[in-house]
């Protein structure tokens, strides 16, 4: 009897010290760094908790979708007691939730984005419920009174990216329950407040690359207590990971490595010789660029000194590259200093630029530069910011040096595709930028069609011996009915051609223009069905054809449809 109750005892006694086991085990989990955290026992960052972000996307009003998906990088740590919860660099992966392009001078465009998960440095993913927020206190205080006067107990505030912030990004507000057509400022009064006076603008909402804003958390998270530390710096299991990121991180960089060799057995490449970033021309070109960026403050004097590592090293830690404080190839790249092999590249000085438009809606950029020799070789470089394309150029100078003679080199930039929206081209170099105006795609097929309606009229006239060639005398006086009712209706067709081109150059609200479209439209069928009678018509049939096909593109342009024989 004793030595049964003996056994159950010790089976109770290893079942427990079993389940212990298996406890500590469940509780310790790998991290894809190396090392371990407790997932059960983390630190909850509490809702309502702001988190600092930078966006990695460049998103805008007026080409997103619902459900594009974008990242921001926090740039600020989450501490909880002293310690850190959330580091910076942590990821956020979210997607844009709603999308209203801007109406021309009349409501800004509107940018809505949902979050979706929170990803940390060492890999730990988590599911986030969060709002977007304001980072200004003003534009903060403006959304809070948005919600509390315009919305109630079962309406939420929608709050989002809004056209016309600073620097042509966007603001931050809220829209009252979430619904297309509410006031935004309806708390302090569209008309008074800050975010209502923007949304009157009509611009498109565009959030740039860098922009930085907050994400309000609707539900707390628990993060795993791997980063927590009592003080700045990151310790123990840290510290071993970080070594173990770095390890990989440079395991992953074989071409740099590569460059970076052929810079030590080859010193050129081709007629270009790979930059040496120890010099102090680059370290200065280094200063310079760290200086515009704000991460220095010092002496442009191209040396390697404690603040210019320093500044070195805050930029490799928010681009991500391995933390040295030297200019290695990896952040001479990201300054913008070397092109991916290696090359130094210097702006070079901007003679003229044009742009064209092609038919397929893609952007042929031409340009013409000036070296200070022969022999460099040109870069161009491209980024589409709402309407307007940006082209960088740039150029390597020869190996070897060559004998200084101001030099002119064309460039030619790669075709931009899908880019029949951009009204705009900034071609970039030494000095003042080069500006070039594109016209829209439909400002151009309204131009085409008042020239068109000019020469319809001025043939018909000669047809019918109103004018002469090459005299501006004209003769009405022994017109028919039908001729008088064709050429009548000819100038009013030119008219409103006219008319339609000017709303178009004017930027004219889209109301505006499909008003005075359909007016043009109609107009063109009235004449077709007069002219169609003339015994004259075959003298303008051609031209007749050329123009209704333009019709016919203008009005797929609003949705508006073109049939001769509608009524």
């Amino acid at each position: 009897m004793k030595q049964g109750i003996r056994n159950t005892r010790l089976t109770a006694f290893l079942m427990a010290v079993f389940m212990a086991v298996s406890l500590i085990s469940f509780v310790k989990a790998e991290v894809p760094d190396g090392g371990a955290y407790n997932v059960t026992r983390g630190q909850e960052v509490k809702a309502g908790t702001i988190l600092k972000l930078s966006m990695d996307t460049y998103i805008t009003s007026r080409t997103a979708a619902i459900g594009d998906p974008f990242t921001a990088t926090v740039f600020e740590d989450v501490r909880i007691n002293g310690e850190v919860a959330i580091p910076r660099g942590s990821k956020i992966e979210g997607k844009v939730s709603s999308v209203k392009a801007a109406e021309r001078k009349s409501k800004s465009g509107t940018l809505g984005i949902s979050f979706d998960r929170l990803v940390l440095p060492n890999g730990q993913s988590l599911p986030v419920e969060g709002q977007l927020a304001s980072l200004d206190a003003v534009e903060q205080k403006q959304i809070d009174e948005e919600g509390r006067v315009s919305g109630n107990s079962s309406a939420k505030r929608n709050v989002v990216f809004i056209g016309g912030g600073a620097a042509g990004g966007a603001a931050i507000g809220a829209i009252a329950g979430g619904g297309s057509g509410a006031a935004i400022g309806a708390g302090v009064g569209a008309a008074a407040g800050i975010l209502g006076s923007i949304f009157s603008k009509g611009e498109e909402a565009q959030v740039m690359s860098g922009q930085k804003f907050g994400m309000e958390l609707l539900r707390p998270v628990i993060v795993g207590d791997s980063y927590n530390s009592a003080g700045d710096d990151r310790r123990g299991n840290d510290r071993d990971r970080d070594r173990d990121r770095d390890r990989d991180r440079d395991r992953d960089r074989d071409r740099y490595d590569d460059r970076d060799r052929d810079r030590d057995n080859q010193g050129s490449r081709g007629n270009t010789r790979v930059a040496d970033l120890k010099s102090n021309a680059l370290l200065k070109r280094a200063q310079k660029a760290l200086t515009d960026l704000n991460y220095y403050k010092g002496a442009l004097n191209g040396l390697d000194n404690p603040s210019t590592r320093t500044a070195v090293r805050a930029f490799q830690r928010d681009y991500d590259l391995q933390q040295t404080g030297v200019l290695d190839a990896d952040t001479a790249y990201q300054l913008g200093l070397v092109n991916e092999d290696g090359v130094e590249i210097l702006p070079v000085k901007i003679l003229n630029a044009n742009a064209d438009r092609l038919k397929d809606n893609t952007v042929r950029v031409k340009a013409e530069v000036e070296a200070p020799s022969k022999g460099w070789q040109m870069y161009t470089s491209t980024q589409l910011d709402g309407e307007t394309l940006h082209v960088y150029v740039t150029g390597a100078p020869p190996y070897g040096g060559s004998a200084q003679a101001l030099t002119r080199y064309p460039v030619d930039v790669p075709v931009i595709k899908d880019a029949g929206y951009v009204t705009k081209v900034i071609v970039h170099g030494e000095g003042n930028p080069v500006t070039v105006s594109l016209a829209s795609p439909s400002l151009e097929i309204a131009q085409g069609i008042k020239q068109q309606a000019i020469s319809i009229l001025s043939t018909y006239k000669e047809a019918i011996g109103v004018t002469r060639r090459g005299s501006k005398t004209e003769d009405i006086t022994r017109l028919t009915e039908n001729q008088a009712a064709v050429l009548a209706s000819l100038s009013n067709l030119s008219n409103s051609a006219s008319f339609v081109e000017s709303l178009l150059t004017s930027r004219g609200s889209d109301a505006a223009v499909k008003g005075a479209l359909r007016t043009l439209l109609r107009e063109a069928r009235q004449t077709r069905r007069f002219a169609g009678d003339s015994n004259e018509f075959y003298r303008i049939e051609r031209q007749w054809q050329d123009l209704e096909k333009d019709l016919r593109r203008l009005s797929d342009n609003y949705q508006l449809g073109f049939d001769r024989n509608q009524d």
